[in-house]
């Protein structure tokens, strides 16, 4: 939607008003002064991280999340100026640790989604001020140097020195440029820093102990933390389990500022971890979490596309049919997302929680003593030409250094990592992948080398699939996926076979993974 104003000052602005993933509406245009302009808009958007800000074609400022208007200030009158507004959901974004930041503390500035260019940067600017070189601050390459000759970084973060009490932004450019491409404000001020109080988990078992954390305490020798029932009130009746800060109960003892306590396993239920000073009942600080029964299940986590876990209600993955071929005592969890490759998987950007990061701490936090494995099967998005997704097969390369990057984490987490090479397409001709099967080829010789278990599902489904019991395509596809769906998915009949096939493969390769099934 276009809209042209002419304002009384005599210069002239086009606005250009666009967005992904929703347009806003009810665009406003006001002068201010001679040198300012005001640009409001409703905000419609329920998925943006942002909104972009043009002058001229040129990002000036990214509105955060909500946005609904920008004063744009320096202009010159009489001068026309064409502005654009756009609702963004771009991944590439800068992020600080802490808004709020002493003028004793390093600032940590991290990123993530850029795309990886040598000269790509991040400056650190006065809030406000223009793009300029000379209003700099401090400065790195996304490699963390400044360094031209070395590669750039995709996601990272860079530690700066401390800065003088001021309104500062963090702004990331592309290719030694100055079109800002995203920004994050914070402040470096005095401050008052509180107690704190954490827990190593939300969620533990019956049989597991609880370790509460805490910083920044007065070291009173009767600071007290104490176990409750949730929403319990706050008298002694209701204490469950306590400790005085120093991990006893000694009231001669010098307190603690800063330490962990570990309290003994607890029943299943919902709990609070509560912080009071000097021996009294007034809350400082209370942290919730929940305490289940003991999950003695052999656990089975798999990563991987839409071809295992599918959101499109019509179509399924096969890891969503896995379970019903497992015996009771086996717990599978589907942390498999659509879309994703080798290489998105380890970005957290799903609203869902399926990514590496939510992933591994559902590992940490699960009960493995019974044995745990992480199947992995990836491939097709990996083949996509788009930046985000795409990886490069063959030994050595980004496909395999990914999906080593997975072996070597489910092995330090005493988790056993079983490869599984893409199923194929439901094409009857040519049903492989492209460059020739060379990603099938890579998880073959990925296993070869790290002596992991591999389930060949591309060959047994190449051979299905392009086998003549299929007149064409659309035969392979009427067996297995969803007419006029696609030649990639399944149907949750087809989802089933599939799953078949693995607990085929499993028993074929190993007694171990046999014995998780019916």
């Amino acid at each position: 939607m276009i809209r042209k104003l002419l304002v009384s000052l005599a210069f002239f602005l086009p606005l250009w008003l666009f967005a992904t993933p929703e347009n806003p509406t009810n665009l406003q245009l006001h002068a201010l002064s001679a040198n300012s302009v005001s640009i409001t808009w409703e905000d419609q958007a329920v998925d943006e991280t942002g909104y972009k800000i043009y002058r001229n074609n040129q990002l000036i400022t990214i509105a955060p999340v909500n946005a609904t208007g920008y004063i744009d200030t320096g202009l010159t009158a009489a001068t026309s100026y064409n502005y654009t507004v756009k609702a963004t959901d771009d991944l590439a974004k800068v992020t600080v640790d802490n808004a709020s930041i002493a003028p004793n503390e390093e600032i940590i500035i991290s990123f993530n989604n850029t795309p990886g260019n040598k000269n790509d940067w991040i400056g650190i600017y006065p809030k406000g001020s223009n793009n300029d070189w000379g209003n700099v601050v401090a400065w790195f390459f996304t490699n963390n140097t400044k360094d031209t000759t070395v590669a750039g970084s995709v996601n990272g973060s860079i530690t700066f020195a401390p800065l003088p009490k001021g309104e500062y932004e963090a702004r990331l450019f592309y290719n030694n440029s100055f079109n800002l491409e995203s920004l994050v404000r914070f402040k470096v001020e005095d401050k008052i820093v509180g107690p704190t109080l954490t827990s190593n988990k939300t969620l533990y078992t019956a049989q597991e102990s609880i370790s509460v954390n805490f910083t920044n305490l007065p070291a009173n020798k009767d600071d007290w933390i104490a176990i409750y029932p949730k929403g319990s009130s706050n008298e002694w009746e209701n204490v469950i389990t306590w400790y005085f800060t120093n991990g006893t109960r000694d009231t001669d003892l010098a307190g603690v500022a800063n330490g962990t306590l570990t309290f003994e396993p607890l029943v299943a239920g919902e709990y609070e971890a509560r912080l009071f000073y000097n021996n009294s009942f007034n809350l400082e600080k209370s942290i919730s979490f929940n305490v289940a029964q003991a999950d003695d299940s052999v656990k089975v986590f798999i990563i991987g596309d839409s071809t295992v876990h599918n959101r499109d209600p019509e179509l399924m993955g096969w890891g969503s049919q896995l379970g019903a071929y497992t015996k009771d005592n086996v717990t599978v969890y589907n942390q498999a997302r659509s879309g994703s490759s080798s290489k998105s998987y380890q970005v957290n950007i799903d609203a869902y929680n399926h990514d590496w990061p939510h992933t591994k701490a559902l590992i940490e936090e699960a009960n493995i003593n019974n044995g745990a494995y992480l199947l992995i099967q990836f491939g097709h998005n990996d083949e996509d030409a788009d930046a985000f997704t795409h990886t490069d097969p063959d030994r050595g390369n980004s496909f395999y250094t990914n999906l080593k990057f997975y072996i070597d984490e489910a092995r330090a987490m005493g988790v056993t990592p079983v490869l599984i090479t893409p199923v194929s397409r439901l094409w009857k001709y040519a049903s492989g992948h492209v460059k020739n099967g060379d990603y099938p080829q890579t998880v073959r010789d990925l296993a070869t080398d790290e002596h992991v278990i591999l389930l060949d599902l591309y060959d047994i489904s190449w051979h299905e699939f392009s086998s003549d019991k299929y007149i064409d395509h659309d035969a392979v596809v009427a067996a297995w996926g969803v007419p006029g769906k696609d030649h990639t998915h399944f149907s949750p009949q087809g989802a089933y076979k599939v799953a078949a096939w693995i607990k085929e493969l499993m028993c074929a390769q190993d007694q171990s993974l046999c014995n998780l099934f019916k």
